[in-house]
């Protein structure tokens, strides 16, 4: 009977120590979906925040490049100053100074719309990008849109503060925009009709 006796203790104390077994295991099964999935969202938001960072992050080859772009303008070969450019954006496409270079050349070359569409990209990834903005409101004044002009004035006024004096220079080409354009009666020679010979 003793024997039996301890029989039935070791299987109680083995029965106790399974269901203990079997909670801990229900425990984890239980927990182990929840806690892999924070531990998933915790690694992509990480990762997100980390990809944020390094894209302000401008790269030291895409920065070489708008070196020697530098160089190229202050030769006037524009032809490799685009090209280096170009390069420095396919490097860094969120490079909002080597899209005002761009810009700056185009308006040089004439090519009045894409200095637009150059100004307006780094505006997209600067949107308070002064020298953007005023060099934008040149170009749309030498085009006749005074009135873009003019917000991108408004624009420049709310965010420069202190000493602006790329402010005047806009101003003035909008206030002189009309002027260009309507000669001064002195100027117009009366040509005689072919009735007064």
């Amino acid at each position: 009977m003793m024997l039996a006796m301890d029989f039935s203790i070791a299987d109680c104390a083995i029965k106790d120590k399974m269901d203990r077994f079997e909670t801990l295991k229900e425990l984890i099964m239980r927990f182990s979906p929840a806690a892999i999935g924070m531990s998933l969202m915790l690694a992509l938001v990480s990762s997100g925040l980390n990809a944020v960072q390094r894209d302000d992050v401008i790269s030291a080859r895409a920065l070489v490049y708008v070196g020697q772009a530098k160089v190229a303008i202050d030769d006037q070969n524009w032809q490799l100053a685009i090209d280096n450019l170009e390069t420095a954006l396919a490097l860094h496409p969120r490079n909002a100074n080597a899209y005002n270079m761009l810009a700056q050349i185009m308006e040089k070359q004439g090519l009045l719309g894409k200095s637009i569409r150059y100004y307006r990209e780094s505006l997209d990834i600067d949107p308070n990008g002064q020298e953007a903005l005023i060099g934008q409101g040149l170009v749309y004044v030498k085009r006749g849109a005074v009135e873009r002009a003019k917000d991108n004035l408004s624009r420049y006024e709310f965010l420069c503060r202190k000493k602006c004096d790329a402010k005047e220079k806009l101003n003035l080409a909008i206030n002189t925009y009309g002027m260009e354009k309507a000669k001064p009666v002195e100027d117009v020679q009366l040509r005689p009709t072919a009735k007064a010979q």
